[in-house]
């Protein structure tokens, strides 16, 4: 959960925008498209006694099946036109659908138009049409019916051996036309469509919802796969890991803010270089002297910075502290402290070069700042700079090297010193390389 809540903050303007222009996006269509009324009237088949007897529930299904799928024929869509002005049978086709509910034997016929009044006067007519032909239907296939059993009777004639036969099909014949006097009894309009008052399509406030939480979705997906796509350390505690080595301390990026938020940062940063050093007392062996080395694998990522604030730390904590600025490319350390930029490390360098090193040539190039410490006491920090930008600073810093006293170390975090060389050396330094 904390690798998808980092994978989440990292692309929240991302999801942010996604979600924004989706759900705008939604809202804005909803509100431009055309709206869409529907009207609907029910038709319901009574289940009484007929010409064949009462229908199981079966055969009432199908029966809804038929007439379903003879509500929208041509005939019935041409007689809905002859109702509604300035309608055609393709126009009443289109916009009409029927469904079937067969638990309670009803036929919903359902219109839909941009006026409302339009198309709750299609829905009773293709209601009433489809009524009309349903009754035509009826009596026709009564009326056959009955001339068939008239046919029959006929044929029998006067034989006194088919007398029953005769009177069952005459009582039949008396059934088929009363039929056909009344075909479709078991039809009707249980409810005619009314007016719609409000627009069935477009609804926005429905439509946003559902693209809202669409966009969410969306935008949840495209942050876990920007996640696995481009990887990245979400946090400290994962670097330690990578690298395995401890982590020392975090300094927050503090960009322009105003009022508060700025106060907080720099109350967030300067607990962050002070908790720097406090690492460095407890990450070392105690009552040895170190040499510590502040660099970065690409320029302009704060070396100069750590270093000023790691010094002056030291400093008020009351450790002999000396830096150096060993980026002899782009020094910046000098400014930190407004001081100038020579003579410095590389003048150094050049004097040894051609005529070795004196005990006082530290103490003469070093810069003295001073810097305040605990309950107003005054402390001094020596700095060395960058000194004269030399034409070739890698071919000068590989030349062979200095004694141990000239870097101001006499003990590395990172590889032991002898014993005869920490006689020789004066003191701690931080080089910002």
């Amino acid at each position: 959960m904390r690798r998808y809540v980092v994978a989440f903050r990292r692309s929240r303007w991302l999801m942010a925008g996604i979600v924004i222009v989706i759900t705008g996006a939604a809202l804005m269509l909803s509100l431009l498209l055309p709206k869409t009324y529907e009207a609907t009237s029910t038709i319901v088949l009574n289940t009484i006694p007929g010409a064949f007897g009462t229908e199981d529930g079966e055969a009432q299904e199908r029966r809804l099946a038929t007439l379903n799928s003879l509500l929208l024929s041509t005939e019935v869509t041409r007689r809905a036109a002859e109702q509604v002005p300035g309608e055609t049978s393709d126009s009443i086709s289109s916009a009409s659908e029927s469904t079937v509910d067969p638990t309670s034997n009803l036929i919903y016929v359902t219109v839909s138009d941009e006026d409302p009044e339009t198309a709750a006067a299609i829905a009773n007519a293709v209601a009433q049409s489809s009524l009309e032909v349903q009754t035509e239907r009826d009596q026709e296939q009564f009326e056959a019916a009955a001339q068939s059993v008239r046919e029959q009777i006929a044929a029998l004639g006067d034989d006194p051996a088919a007398t029953d036969q005769v009177a069952g099909l005459r009582q039949l014949l008396t059934e088929y036309e009363a039929q056909a006097a009344a075909p479709a009894a078991d039809l009707d309009v249980a409810e005619e469509a009314a007016v719609p008052d409000n627009p069935a399509s477009p609804r926005p406030q429905r439509n946003t919802v559902l693209a809202f939480f669409a966009s969410v979705f969306l935008a949840i997906l495209v942050a876990l796969g920007r996640d696995q796509l481009r990887p990245r350390i979400r946090d400290p505690r994962e670097l330690s890991q990578i690298l395995g080595t401890p982590l020392l301390a975090g300094v927050p990026f503090v960009g322009r803010r105003f009022g508060r938020g700025k106060h907080i940062g720099a109350m967030a940063e300067h607990e962050a270089y002070q908790t720097l050093p406090a690492a460095l007392e407890l990450g070392a062996p105690p009552d040895t002297k170190r040499l510590i080395l502040v660099c970065s694998a690409l320029h302009g990522e704060g070396k100069t910075t750590v270093t000023a604030r790691l010094g002056i730390a030291l400093t008020q904590a009351g450790h002999k502290t000396l830096l150096i600025s060993a980026d002899l490319r782009w020094p910046d350390l000098h400014e930190s402290f407004e001081l100038p930029v020579g003579p410095g490390l590389s003048d150094v360098l050049k004097l040894r070069a051609r005529a070795g090193v004196s005990k006082d040539l530290l103490t003469a190039t070093a810069h003295k700042v001073a810097v305040r410490g605990p309950a107003g006491a005054e402390r001094r920090l020596d700095v060395l700079t960058s000194g004269s930008k030399p034409s070739d600073p890698a071919r000068l810093l590989s030349s062979a090297a200095p004694a141990p006293y000239y870097l101001g170390a006499r003990r590395s975090l990172f590889r032991g010193i002898s014993e005869e060389e920490e006689e020789e050396g004066p003191r701690a330094g931080l080089g910002s390389r």
